[in-house]
């Protein structure tokens, strides 16, 4: 189960980096005025899919160190992906919109933002590496 999910973790790692540097391009052309966007959301974004990506192969690294249950492991692996996709997809539209999406406002945009980074991003994201640490946490040699 460990080797399928280090393997899980380094694909979606890998694709997140590849995505996230093709988005770097982008990121220039909105920077530069030559397309429509937010360049500092843009950028951020861009930042996140980096991010994401070391996160995803730091976590598949660190699984040979993990001691969870299969059903646990797999909670983990799951939560901290779609944690990390979302967390990158959402900015991209943040930064197409221009919305910050850190509040309930009357701009129905940065609601449905808010609402997909609460549901798809916040809780996966507490969820998934507290129970990484919980799995990497020293056991005593008794």
């Amino acid at each position: 189960m460990i080797e399928q999910a280090r393997h899980r973790l380094a694909f979606h790692g890998a694709l997140m980096l590849f995505l996230g540097m093709v988005y770097g391009l982008y990121v220039a052309l909105v920077m530069t005025d030559k397309v429509p966007g937010h360049g500092e959301i843009a950028l951020g974004s861009h930042l996140n899919a980096l991010m994401g990506a070391f996160w995803l192969l730091g976590m598949g690294w660190s699984l040979a160190y993990i001691k969870l249950s299969d059903g646990l492991l797999k909670w983990c692996v799951w939560l901290t992906i779609v944690g990390a996709w979302a967390n990158w997809i959402i900015t991209i539209f943040k930064a197409i919109t221009g919305d910050v999406a850190i509040e309930f406002t009357s701009h129905w945009s940065n609601n449905v933002l808010f609402g997909a980074r609460a549901v798809l991003v916040i809780i996966p994201c507490l969820v998934g590496p507290a129970i990484w640490a919980w799995g990497l946490r020293q056991r005593s040699s008794r």
